[in-house]
């Protein structure tokens, strides 16, 4: 019998892609060597507005967010190939995110083994509006 190991990198990166109500997108990275049926995990040092997009979505998963819980399953028994990307994008305020308590699962309901590489925190601070040059601006 064979036994197959997967492991999993996720990365957080904070894209400042939107300046309404102060929130951010966070893209959620991974990177698979098995297909993902589901999966589970915590965002923290947040508030976690909601969570939508990427792969996840393409391949016709349900996403909800709430209470800084992120989860993502489909109905249909649709999994997310194994390979790399986006897994999905959240919305989140303030200006640093972790994930932990990660849980993947594949299409039999089996645990995939997993692991979470650091976070990395991105401080960043919206344009002053009128400047079209950041480094000019002294107003």
């Amino acid at each position: 019998m064979t036994f197959f190991k997967a492991v999993f990198y996720f990365i957080i990166l904070i894209l400042p892609t939107q300046f309404l109500s102060a929130s951010t997108q966070v893209d959620i990275f991974y990177s698979s060597d098995a297909d993902i049926a589901g999966f589970q995990f915590n965002v923290d040092n947040v508030n976690l507005i909601s969570a939508s997009g990427g792969d996840a979505e393409a391949n016709g998963f349900m996403v909800s967010a709430g209470n800084n819980i992120v989860l993502g399953f489909s109905l249909t028994g649709s999994v997310i190939p194994a390979g790399s990307g986006v897994l999905v994008t959240l919305e989140v305020e303030d200006a640093g995110a972790c994930i932990s308590g990660l849980i993947l699962s594949d299409s039999s309901g089996n645990a995939l083994d997993a692991t979470i590489d650091d976070c990395l925190n991105i401080n960043y601070t919206a344009p002053i509006p009128g400047c079209t040059d950041d480094s000019a601006c002294n107003y």
